[in-house]
């Protein structure tokens, strides 16, 4: 069900996919890589929602957790 709720969503609309949020970008130095470790963006809110979203991460948190219910 999460993947019919993301392909109707705004982030899907945006044109952000999967590994946009759950394989979130790191840096070694210069060299840009994915994290090849999948799992919720909630784990590390900075790389994965805040790169986008200018928002706390406490609103954002509290943004997710109320969708969610």
């Amino acid at each position: 069900p999460e993947f019919e709720l993301f392909s109707q969503g705004s982030h899907a609309r945006a044109g952000v996919s999967c590994a946009d949020c759950h394989m979130p970008y790191r840096r070694d130095g210069a060299r840009k890589f994915s994290d090849h470790q999948v799992r919720s963006p909630l784990l590390d809110v900075n790389r994965a929602c805040q790169t986008c979203h200018r928002d706390a991460e406490s609103e954002l948190l509290a943004r997710v957790e109320t969708i969610q219910e």
